[in-house]
């Protein structure tokens, strides 16, 4: 899709499973939705929880409430680290963060139970890289996720107690959330061998102890002062979601709740919450809230529509349904809304458009260039519902001009396919004739060391173009006279000319004479391009800029959706 355009309440952070489904997970009714937040190369090294402030938030396990954790908590891997510091002047510790993180390291600090201060550099998932990084800090100790249990304890405050009582040893523990109840976690050992060091001088006060194996999905809770809150085990993530229904995270807020999973020692975080609540955060990003009612009801009803498609064709074993920008369509959470798009949900609750009973991909663009276009001529597959029309008449949609060197072309060419094509002799769109817009079908580059053809869509991303509705022309065109008048000849790379000595290849240049007797060089073969386009998005299904424009004229939403996806129902009917 194309992008157009707090106040929180506690949180609770639970931790219970997330099973993987390709459906939508259904609750009293509701229609859920699962948006990807941070994932991939976006996934957090440590995820900070909001409010700031003296807000509590309330900790579950397993649906039982164990704990309070203010505003500004974190959440991070506990796995291989780094010590690098260990002081009890705060100051001190927090320099040491920045200078490991001016050499680029990631780096944290834990407030003990006896009022000092660690720093750790990390985490990391190998001890080799945590070995690697402790070379370069002179000092330095590695620590790891192996430990000695001790189980049993009968709650948080339990096992903090727990802890205490084992600080004369100098062992570093941590209260644990288990599976069942609540443990401590003795140790930061880096191999199971040196966890079996610890058991004998534990096993006379604690009879339960035993080896701890770490499972690798271990979260680390930490209070804003640095203090570590508890351990979780978390094979499929923690999850937390606020006293009034928003949530927040790295500053931003959201509604329903926060999944967090661990992939390798970055969280990836997926929100999910209420179908009709994810659209609050989606319409006035897609549309400004400003607009016509019956647009924004347009625009909430194409949301809706596309967001439960996409619920319904998610991949097995997918982490989220949707992403959070135009990769599905944008989503600006909790802070994005606006009284007149929550509107424009409300009034369009539960409404999608169907054809043939199902819902259909309803896919959107900024501005479709004065016409839609045949689904099969931009992405490939022909939908019987998404077939090109003509916008309104008195529509005038946005235009643009892009100018390139043949060099620069070359170039895009070969960051797009991987394959160089020498220098730029000729571009060629082909198909124009074939679609219903006039967007080409394919776009042919040749060039001194070979050719390539990019296809549909994919030329907005080659050429890195607002739409693929353009014409094109270049400083290297050449006209000439026919018997029905002016026609043009692209190029007339490799082309030979008659002379007096015989058949040749032309010139670089030629020189032309005008009626006063000037005269002007122009290259034969093209050394600039010039894109004169119409249009944003890759205009297929609604035109957001014509769906304002047809509200402007009065018509409803059913008639501005009727007139951009074909033959579809509104269900339920209204």
């Amino acid at each position: 899709m194309t992008n157009r355009s707090s106040v929180l309440g506690a949180l609770v952070l639970v931790a219970c499973l997330f099973a993987p489904t390709s459906a939508a997970v259904q609750a009293q009714g509701t229609q859920m939705i699962r948006v990807g937040l941070y994932y991939g190369s976006s996934s957090l090294a440590a995820a900070t929880l909001s409010p700031a402030g003296p807000s509590a938030n309330t900790v579950y396990t397993d649906g039982a409430a164990v704990a309070d954790v203010p505003g500004q908590s974190y959440v991070r891997d506990f796995a291989y680290r780094v010590l690098a510091m260990q002081t009890p002047n705060l100051a001190a510790a927090q320099a040491e963060v920045a200078t490991l993180a001016s050499q680029h390291l990631p780096a944290y600090l834990e407030e003990l139970p006896n009022a000092s201060y660690d720093v750790f550099s990390g985490p990391d998932a190998a001890i080799s890289t945590a070995q690697a990084a402790a070379a370069a800090l002179p000092g330095s100790t590695v620590l790891g996720p192996y430990g000695v249990l001790i189980p049993g304890q009968s709650s948080l405050a339990a096992a903090q107690a727990t802890v205490q009582a084992l600080l004369p040893t100098g062992q570093i523990a941590y209260p644990i959330a288990l599976a069942q109840g609540w443990g401590v976690l003795v140790g930061a050992e880096t191999s199971q061998a040196a966890a079996q060091a610890l058991l004998p001088s534990l096993q006379p006060t604690y009879p339960t102890a035993a080896l701890y194996t770490p499972s690798g999905s271990e979260l680390e809770v930490q209070l804003p002062t640095g203090g570590v809150a508890f351990l979780a085990q978390s094979s499929s993530g923690l999850q937390v979601s606020g006293d009034q229904g928003v949530v927040g995270i790295q500053g931003k807020a959201y509604r329903g709740a926060l999944q967090f999973v661990l992939r390798g020692t970055a969280l990836e975080v997926v929100n999910t919450l209420p179908l009709e609540q994810y659209l609050y955060g989606v319409v006035p990003s897609e549309m400004p809230a400003s607009w016509s009612p019956q647009a924004l009801e347009a625009q909430a009803i194409a949301s809706r529509t596309y967001a439960l498609y996409q619920v319904e064709h998610a991949a097995q074993g997918s982490l989220f349904d949707v992403y959070p920008n135009t990769q599905s369509q944008a989503y600006g959470g909790y802070a994005a809304e606006q009284l007149s798009s929550n509107a424009a949900v409300d009034a369009t609750a539960n409404i999608v458009m169907t054809y043939s009973g199902q819902p259909i991909d309803a896919v959107f663009s900024a501005d479709s260039g004065g016409a839609t276009e045949n689904s099969e001529n931009v992405w490939g597959t022909a939908l019987p519902y998404l077939r090109g029309v003509d916008e309104l008449a008195g529509y005038q949609p946005g235009t643009w001009t892009i100018t390139y060197s043949a060099a620069q072309i070359a170039s895009l060419v070969t960051a797009w396919s991987g394959q160089a094509i020498g220098a730029l002799e000729q571009v060629a769109l082909q198909g124009v004739a074939q679609t219903f817009s006039g967007r080409p079908l394919d776009v042919l580059f040749a060039g001194s060391g070979g050719q390539y053809t990019v296809w549909r869509d994919s030329i907005r991303g080659l050429l890195r173009l607002p739409s693929t509705l353009f014409t094109l022309a270049s400083n290297g065109q050449v006209y000439a006279q026919t018997a029905d008048g002016v026609s043009t000849i692209a190029s007339l790379s490799g082309a030979n000319a008659q002379a007096a000595g015989g058949l040749g290849p032309l010139p670089a240049t030629v020189q032309v004479e005008g009626a006063s007797g000037e005269t002007a060089s122009y290259p034969l073969v093209p050394t600039t391009y010039t894109l004169n386009g119409r249009g944003n998005g890759h205009g297929l299904g609604m035109s957001q800029d014509g769906a304002q424009y047809m509200a402007e004229q009065g018509l409803s939403y059913q008639a501005i959706l009727s007139h951009y996806y074909t033959g579809v129902a509104f269900s339920p009917d209204n």
